[in-house]
């Protein structure tokens, strides 16, 4: 009896609070109320709505105008708590978000009442607090732990380092002088969380590589994912002039200069060719001589090298990265969090990018990391065309043939019976059917595989004047992809280009990583030119092997550079992109040494000392440069320093 009564009485207490606030609302759109110099400072401050739903003049048409205009403004909360009487809140619209500066009478509960009343603010969703805030939680608390342990553990194991232990002790640690009894004092396993180990593996240089022109292009490929992804999460909700200053028909991206945002995803294109390149080179010569069992152990150590980053990254994202933000629009990232919860599981097992089937784009978890599902799955057929190639060369090059057409075949149909566009008119399924499938994102795999095999096959070296061809067709076709789909971003698009632009999006992505193979097979033979003496710059080698991180940890910290805040009105310029690019990519960059340093080398070295253990040895010896240490590079590391553990 007693929990109905109460039942009953908060009840009616919150009814009151909803009268009280409707009644509030209801003076703040009164001209002649006593308090219209608060209300008119209050409406100033956030954008109108309140008072323009209590004129009986204002139309639809003025909704649309301020929708279009100022599709997400998040006002001046601390202006509008600063005036007495008042607070703020984020009221959600099916066309954006705004935040409001309602009297104090109004919070939350109470206006989501009103909502359910059919009162209140016209038109809205739903209502949440302007001080807004996820709890860390037991997980959270975990993952902060976690990193603690890492560091100290780091810590320790750099304790034990000979030349920490001569410097402590006041010995003279010559850097050009091998020491013979000076030997690491701490367990092997300790030593794998070694700063000073880990901090000379990564500024360690790889004398007389051939591919070392791919660390170049590996950076540069990541910074075009960051470049992109700064415009494209402030899409969603955060620029005011969004519509007339990024969409067509005179927008951003109907400019030429403006194809970076589209073309940007080719990027991760370079990392499928990458990929399919530097994993069937080692695999190749990993294989050699050792029947069949080289097969689980490569898909054994490729988990075990790639996960433990992934996963560290995903849950601290997940768990504990939640307290930074403040506001309604880091309540957006709950959406998230909950399909975190139900599919964090599909991460791990590396199907992200297939499940849930129909939703995948939309309900994957860690939604960026649908390339390492591709990935892995990718390097998973890898062997039968290695096993092709080993048995029958002609049949490892035609295995790959037979993939890559079929591949294109089916994006051809596909963009033809979908309405797949690279421009206008896209349908909005297209990133669930087209851009997460590996059956379509193949085909630079393939590429890169088959510039393998090549490598391995063709020992002669181009004239300097078929390697000036190669360079020049190449630079043709990257030029062409990355600036192609210009006609297909004007509105109205005219309709003879319909095919064309079909055509574009199932060809572009595998004629990107063909130029990859062309503008890069030179320097593989050694004639470099001006291009391989860019691209083989040192600057790239160690920023290269952040580039995992990088990818990893991007994200995340471009959701806090935007959602984090309560507030805070952004117009879209091309000079603030820069700006915000350039902030973004640095931050990534300091971000992922400490990922490097703490998590991911000290795991990498961990694996390391376990494939020493399963490995199985050659029938006969071969010179495999630690191939399976290659393999094992996520984002694909060129070979690894020899001064890792061998195979042998």
């Amino acid at each position: 009896m007693l929990r109905y009564l109460l039942l009953a009485a908060l009840t009616t207490q919150a009814a009151a609070d909803a009268s009280a606030c409707a009644a509030a609302l209801a003076d703040m759109t009164n001209p002649q109320s006593k308090n219209a110099a608060k209300n008119a400072l209050a409406s100033f401050t956030c954008p109108n709505v309140l008072a323009a739903a209590g004129f009986s003049w204002t139309s639809g048409d003025t909704y649309a105008f301020a929708a279009r205009q100022h599709m997400s403004d998040f006002g001046d909360p601390d202006a509008c708590e600063s005036i007495g009487g008042f607070r703020y809140v984020g009221v959600q619209y099916p066309f954006g978000q705004w935040g409001l500066c309602v009297p104090r009478e109004c919070d939350a509960e109470n206006l989501n009442e009103l909502l359910k009343m059919g009162q209140g603010l016209t038109g809205a969703t739903k209502v949440v607090s302007g001080r807004f805030r996820f709890r860390m939680g037991a997980g959270g608390g975990f993952m902060v732990a976690l990193f603690v342990i890492l560091v100290v553990a780091a810590l320790v194991a750099t304790a034990f380092e000979p030349r920490i232990v001569a410097h402590v002790k006041g010995i003279v640690y010559k850097e050009d002088y091998a020491l013979v009894t000076e030997v690491y004092r701490g367990p092997a396993w300790l030593q794998c969380f070694s700063l000073v180990r880990n901090y000379d593996q990564w500024l360690s240089r790889r004398e007389d590589n051939p591919l070392s022109c791919l660390d170049g292009v590996r950076v540069v490929s990541m910074l075009m994912v960051i470049h992109g992804h700064t415009l494209l999460i402030g899409i969603y909700g955060m620029y005011t002039n969004v519509f007339s200053a990024l969409y067509p028909p005179d927008g951003l991206v109907s400019t030429a200069r403006g194809q970076s945002l589209p073309s940007d995803e080719f990027a991760v294109d370079s990392f499928f060719w990458l990929s399919g390149l530097l994993a069937t080179r080692a695999l190749v010569k990993y294989a050699q001589g050792r029947g069949w069992k080289w097969i689980p152990q490569t898909y054994l150590f490729r988990y075990l090298r790639l996960t433990p980053l992934y996963f560290f990254v995903l849950l601290f994202w997940w768990k504990a990265l939640r307290i930074v933000g403040l506001g309604p629009l880091w309540l957006n990232q709950r959406g998230g969090y909950r399909r975190c919860k139900r599919y964090w599981w599909t991460n791990m097992l590396y199907v992200n990018n297939l499940v849930p089937f129909k939703d995948t784009f939309t309900e994957q978890c860690f939604g960026h990391a649908w390339y390492l599902g591709n990935d892995m799955q990718f390097f998973i057929i890898l062997p039968l065309f290695i096993v092709a190639y080993t048995f029958n060369r002609r049949a490892g090059y035609a295995s790959l043939f037979v993939g890559f057409w079929a591949s294109i075949i089916y994006s051809l149909w596909a963009a033809g019976h979908f309405g797949f566009s690279a421009g206008v008119g896209a349908p909005p399924d297209q990133q669930t059917y087209y851009y997460v499938r590996p059956w379509t994102r193949i085909p630079p795999y393939l590429v890169g595989s088959a510039t393998a095999l090549l490598l391995n096959d063709v020992s002669s070296k181009p004239s300097r004047i078929i390697c000036e061809a190669m360079r020049l067709v190449a630079l043709l076709i990257l030029g062409l992809c990355y600036f192609g789909a210009y006609p297909f971003w004007q509105s109205p698009m005219k309709h003879g280009l319909k095919r064309l632009n079909h055509s574009y999006v199932a060809l572009t992505k595998p004629a990107w990583a063909v130029a990859l193979s062309l503008l890069c097979w030179p320097s593989f033979r050694g004639h470099r030119g001006m291009i391989g003496r860019l691209l083989e710059l040192p600057l790239w080698e160690p920023l290269a092997k952040l580039t995992y991180a990088m990818y990893l940890i991007h994200m995340p910290l471009i959701e806090i550079f935007y959602w984090a805040r309560r507030g805070g009105r952004i117009y879209f310029s091309v000079p603030w992109w820069c700006f915000a690019f350039l902030g973004v990519a640095s931050a990534t960059g300091f971000v992922s040494v400490v990922l490097y340093l703490f998590v991911e080398l000290p795991f990498h070295n961990l694996v390391m000392l376990l494939r020493k253990r399963l490995a199985t040895p050659p029938a006969r010896r071969v010179d495999d440069d630690d191939a399976l240490a290659e393999l094992a590079e996520p984002l694909t590391e060129p070979v690894s320093p020899a001064s890792e553990v061998e195979v042998n």
